[in-house]
């Protein structure tokens, strides 16, 4: 199953990296894949240099453009791009834990009333 990651993001050039790195190197049943959705808000700071830089690493990261700057935008721009048959949404400054979206997925298929699940997030 195809699982569609939605990153709301604008000048992130210096923590897009280390999140999207994170998304990829996930853990997940064999039958499962990933895309990442980047939904950028027009930019200004390198991040799409970044992003493009890291499209030739990961064959199915894609950038969606955002041009009303607005993160509701975003996730809604994310959702109708995406492909998959479960979307989560991440922050592009969060760095995941490689269990996440494995546990994530399983959370929901176990529990078929459950529309949305998430974790607890550890600022540092």
């Amino acid at each position: 199953m195809l699982i569609s990651v939605i990153i709301p993001c604008r000048n992130e050039e210096k923590n897009i990296t280390s999140c999207i790195d994170a998304i990829f190197n996930s853990e997940l049943e064999d039958h499962d894949e990933i895309e990442i959705l980047v939904v950028d808000g027009l930019s200004d700071d390198g991040t799409l240099d970044v992003i493009k830089s890291l499209q030739e690493k990961y064959k199915t990261l894609k950038l969606v453009v955002n041009e009303q700057k607005v993160t509701p935008v975003a996730f809604n721009l994310g959702i109708k791009a995406g492909l998959g048959e479960f979307i989560q949404i991440i922050g592009a400054r969060q760095i995941i834990s490689t269990n996440y979206l494995k546990l994530a997925k399983a959370t929901l298929v176990e529990n078929q009333d459950t529309w949305c699940v998430g974790g607890s997030v550890e600022n540092i």
